[in-house]
């Protein structure tokens, strides 16, 4: 998928399209049990309390939800999906679940399964910044280069700040050759936030590609 370039498989290892998945208010616990969830030790820690206010409370959306995110935190992507299903079963308005359960299948390869996902959580939330990156994330791995930065650029004028809308922007950009273009969207995504993982990431990367436009390669008579 990486253009013909010195230093290209140092780069495949960082212009990758970040799915990540997200808790929203509507699928919020109340206060007690979010302290109860803080003040655990780890996320098999709240795998087990969540786990057990599933059991007494199965008709608990936001439950289910959260139990969702922490099964996809662990890596157990079959299960999260499970609990993303059941809390859409007990609340179908529930944004965040369609989102998450589009990233769960998105991440295990299953395009056709997170987009109805995705288009799902749109339905509910036209604007909504991470969804439309998402979406255009799939678009990018089915090779529909144009569909896909169309929905990065819908992301980035619902929500100006997305840091993902910049950075996928980039890639976009990036596997087009076009690298100054590439350069001015990542370096959008740092001075959005320098100290978040796609800060750092867009930072790095802007690095490489200086770099590697910088390099001449000379073109050695006979080669």
């Amino acid at each position: 998928m990486r253009k013909e370039m010195t230093s290209a498989l140092v780069l495949m290892g960082l212009l990758l399209l970040p799915i990540l998945a997200f808790a929203v208010s509507s699928g919020e616990l109340p206060d007690a049990d979010k302290a109860l969830l803080e003040a655990a030790a780890d996320d098999q820690a709240r795998f087990e309390i969540l786990t057990a206010m599933a059991a007494e409370r199965p008709d608990d959306a936001a439950v289910q939800f959260q139990l969702g995110n922490v099964l996809y935190d662990l890596g157990q992507l079959e299960p999260s999906i499970e609990a993303y299903r059941m809390a859409i079963t007990i609340d179908d308005q529930l944004v965040g679940a369609y989102v998450n359960l589009g990233s769960a299948h998105d991440e295990m390869g299953k395009l056709e399964d997170a987009m109805t996902a995705y288009e799902a959580a749109l339905k509910l939330d036209p604007t909504d910044a991470r969804t439309l990156c998402n979406m255009g994330g799939v678009y990018f791995q089915k090779r529909r280069y144009e569909k896909a930065m169309q929905y990065f650029l819908d992301a980035l004028a619902a929500d100006p700040s997305s840091q993902l809308a910049h950075y996928n922007i980039a890639i976009a950009f990036a596997d087009a050759q076009i690298y100054r273009e590439a350069i001015r969207e990542w370096q959008a995504a740092v001075d959005i936030d320098a100290n978040s993982d796609i800060g750092r990431r867009s930072a790095d990367n802007v690095e490489i590609i200086k770099q590697m436009m910088s390099t001449e390669i000379p073109d050695v008579e006979g080669r």
